[in-house]
């Protein structure tokens, strides 16, 4: 009775998706079932495309659980649904039907699988499920003393499955294969970089890590187009960064983009690499120019990257060192309004930060002792708080008892205020530094913990 039900629903779906879309050649693809995942009432279909994954669709259940969707895609490939809880890839390329279920307990089911394709596509999931034995969840007691044993024997198991990829579809085929091979990487990868309460040494590392650096995953931009392609890499990258056997000199460590891009052999690959790692820098200055000059002719392979780096560009080209910086007035921990202007003739470093921020508050000594060191020079030191306005006693008992020195000041409404706004300040911790005309030197300055920031506010205090 429930497959006949479910067939005349899809039907039905069918006839209306049908009857209320314009005459076009675009093929339809729908997709519905249930989702009952504790506390969600809401189920997304994204693409996979450009290396991430971007919301097309989003779908309100219903009072029985129940979603549906209905797309043409321009082109076929890797979609995924569901939410931040669970999320299952599919493949999408028109004239097709799914229903997919969701269950309480995290797991889901394809009653009606609509070609070769995904049928793959879900053995391949169904294989792997062995892994949910160990959930990567925070705090988890599983250490790599039972996970390195058990993933080394069961590693040619999930290998063999390349077998199974037999489609008529080589294009699928195509993104199947490697799929597979990051799946498998990425679970190893994942399970290093959750906190446990047990890490290895760079010695008790396993056999297959070793394995997985020196492997053709990331040879082709192919997997821009597959499910957790980028953040494989950037795990991968974070990996032979921590744990290389070369050695790497500390300091440049600190630089974690421009070794990474080192790592990175295709040269597509590396365009959209820079892509990730633009939101580091808040200035069109020396410090940008000096990342992304060398990195041009990768980032013109791809009209994609190309233009999101223009956009990011234009919006960092209207903050310019030497500009005048923005004058500001806030309230100092005893109520007196202290003003930027005021501390004209003086250099000025400033800490944006909030009592919430853990990286800003790891920042505290290192400032401390840096206003102690350059008491004697011609430089202020002010930190602006953007918690909010509600929280103003929790800072002033912070500032007290912490005996945080320099300037101590709180903006009038967080992150809406006026100096945030101005120097695009979206996340915290953010130093600035002006000269004593108030103009600006930098507006993304190095950190107090940097070493290399006390040598050149010397080298300007001369």
């Amino acid at each position: 009775m429930r497959i006949i039900k479910t067939i005349i629903n899809i039907y039905v779906l069918s006839i209306f998706v049908i009857s209320c879309a314009p005459k076009s050649k675009k093929a339809y693809t729908t997709i519905n079932g249930n989702f009952e995942i504790y506390n969600n009432r809401n189920i997304t279909l994204s693409k996979v495309e450009n290396g991430k994954q971007t919301i097309v669709a989003t779908s309100k259940l219903n009072k029985n659980n129940q979603y549906g969707f209905s797309i043409t895609p321009e082109k076929e490939g890797f979609y995924t649904i569901g939410s931040k809880l669970i999320e299952l890839p599919i493949y999408v390329k028109g004239n097709q039907i799914f229903e997919i279920n969701f269950t309480p307990d995290g797991g889901f089911s394809l009653p009606i699988i609509p070609d070769e394709e995904n049928e793959i596509l879900f053995n391949w999931h169904k294989a792997k499920d062995t892994l949910q034995t160990f959930n990567f969840s925070p705090g988890n007691t599983i250490t790599y003393e039972t996970f390195f044993p058990f993933y080394e024997e069961y590693i040619p198991v999930l290998k063999k499955f390349h077998g199974n990829v037999t489609s008529k579809n080589e294009y699928f085929n195509k993104l199947m294969h490697r799929y597979i091979d990051l799946n498998i990487e990425n679970e190893a990868l994942t399970f290093i970089f959750t906190p446990r309460v047990k890490h290895p040494t760079s010695k008790q590392m396993a056999p297959f890590y070793e394995y997985f650096m020196k492997g053709d995953n990331f040879k082709s931009s192919i997997i821009l187009d597959i499910p957790e392609g980028i953040n494989t890499l950037r795990q991968h990258l974070l990996f032979k960064l921590m744990y290389s056997k070369d050695k790497i000199d500390s300091s440049k460590k600190r630089n974690f983009a421009n070794i990474a891009m080192e790592f990175i052999e295709n040269d597509t690959l590396r365009g959209f690499y820079v892509l990730e790692n633009l939101h580091r820098f808040k200035t069109y200055n020396d410090r940008y120019l000096n990342f992304i000059t060398p990195r041009r002719k990768d980032i013109a392979l791809s009209d994609y990257v190309l233009n999101k780096v223009k956009e990011y560009e234009t919006s960092i080209k209207t903050i310019k060192i030497g500009d005048q910086g923005c004058n500001f007035t806030f309230k100092d921990i005893n109520g007196k309004d202290v003003s930027f202007t005021d501390f004209k003739g003086k250099y000025v470093y400033l800490d944006v930060w909030a009592t919430w921020c853990a990286p800003c508050k790891k920042e505290i000594p290192a400032l401390k002792k840096l206003e102690i060191e350059l008491h004697d020079k011609n430089i202020v030191f002010i930190s602006i708080s953007m918690d909010k306005p509600k929280d103003k006693a929790e800072w002033e008992t912070f500032v007290k008892e912490k005996e945080l020195t320099g300037v101590q000041l709180f903006s009038e409404n967080a992150f809406e205020t006026k100096i945030a706004k101005e120097y695009i300040i979206n996340s915290i911790p953010r130093f600035l530094l002006f000269d004593t005309e108030g103009k600006i030197i930098e507006t993304d300055a190095m950190r107090p913990s940097n070493p290399d920031l006390k040598r050149q506010l010397l080298k300007l205090l001369k």
